[in-house]
């Protein structure tokens, strides 16, 4: 039991010094990151991103995206004088610097996916507009005649006036100017504006999930 104990409390006290650890080298890079003008200059201020500060080997690795191979190669002539300034400024214990131009792609291509702009349309018609619209005869023929199984009288009505209110309140959004499915038709409650063909749910999964022979 006493075994048990001691390799459990092993294990906790290990991860304390895990935690404690990232949560020093999370510290280490928000304090890079306010001071990083001061550190590599004015010049490469806007040309560079701290990453993050990975222990790999027992060795603190500063990773920076870099935003060209000519900058980063600039960067390489003055990595230990960069290295020994934040050491000295912050008491890290840094052994390397790694600029990479991947890494400033990676971060662009993020960026731009959580700045998406993305238009919602949230208005809904009141029942009074929805009573405006009018439904062509053969459209309520067929709805009758695909809910003919419904056995129930007062379960077939229900069924019926979901769909005839589902069909008004599509036409609706198509009245006020919603976005449409490029393939179906149906009417969009939202749109991202660099799709060029946008697709409701349904539809989108069918292509996501198609075969391709």
């Amino acid at each position: 039991m006493n075994n048990s104990k001691n390799y459990i409390d092993y294990g906790l006290n290990s991860l304390k010094d895990i935690l404690k650890n990232q949560n020093i080298i999370n510290e280490n890079v928000m304090d890079l990151m306010a001071s990083w003008e001061n550190i590599v200059g004015f010049r490469f201020k806007d040309k560079t991103k701290i990453i993050k500060i990975s222990e790999e080997r027992n060795k603190k690795v500063l990773v920076v995206a870099v935003s060209s191979s000519g900058m980063m190669q600039e960067l390489n002539m003055f990595k230990r004088e960069i290295i020994d300034k934040i050491n000295m400024a912050f008491n890290i214990e840094l052994d390397d610097i790694v600029f990479s131009t991947k890494f400033w792609d990676n971060n662009k291509n993020k960026e731009s996916k959580e700045n998406k702009v993305v238009e919602n349309y949230n208005l809904k018609p009141t029942q009074a507009e929805l009573n405006e619209i009018q439904v062509e005869l053969k459209t309520i023929e067929k709805i009758k005649k695909s809910i003919e199984n419904i056995k129930d009288e007062k379960d077939r009505e229900k069924m019926f006036n979901i769909i005839m209110k589902d069909i008004k309140t599509q036409q609706w959004k198509k009245n006020k100017g919603f976005p449409v499915c490029s393939k179906c038709g149906v009417a969009l409650n939202s749109v991202d504006f660099d799709d060029k063909e946008p697709l409701c749910v349904s539809c989108n999964f069918e292509k996501n999930n198609e075969v391709k022979t």
